[in-house]
């Protein structure tokens, strides 16, 4: 039982690092991170505009793109405790190993036999992820996978939140 508890520290420990010069440990870009919130502020009503008018002009924000990574994922975000850290770190680890494995690897050996990487999405979905088997760990409501042809990354596209 210990070594398992152990384990499952150390496997927590070092999900979502990645080596430095000098051998030591940093906590990988984008993991671990809360997303980053957008605070409003509703103008104050005056006399010549009433609280109920909106502005005439609301331009619609664009949604939120970052690259896939094992923070942005639904798998695994449990409160933790003795019982729940091994099941985070399992589905923290698995996820880790689809973003920072198989879909390079899988891009990789595209990009060989075809000469380029993918270019739009639908190719992407359809070469790589559904030729692969690749099982795309699921999204937050809301989330959805977006592939960016230009930079050959996997992102993933939150809405602003209002």
């Amino acid at each position: 039982m210990r070594s398992v508890v152990y384990w499952s520290a150390t496997v927590a420990l070092f999900a979502g690092c990645e080596p430095t010069s000098g051998g030591k440990l940093k906590p990988a870009a984008g993991s671990r991170e809360p997303p980053p919130l957008v605070a409003t502020i509703a103008p104050r009503a005056t006399a010549a505009a009433p609280a109920t008018q909106r502005p005439q002009s609301v331009v619609a924000e664009e949604p939120l793109r970052r690259r896939a990574n094992t923070a942005l994922t639904e798998r695994g975000k449990y409160e933790i405790d003795l019982l729940t850290q091994p099941a985070s770190a399992y589905f923290a680890l698995k996820d880790q190993v689809v973003f920072s494995v198989q879909i390079p690897k899988a891009v990789q050996y595209y990009e060989l036999a075809k000469g380029k990487k993918p270019a739009t999405h639908e190719e992407f979905m359809r070469e790589i992820v559904e030729k692969n088997r690749i099982e795309l760990p699921p999204l937050p409501t809301g989330n959805r996978y977006v592939y960016d042809g230009k930079t050959g990354d996997l992102m993933v596209e939150s809405p602003r939140s209002p």
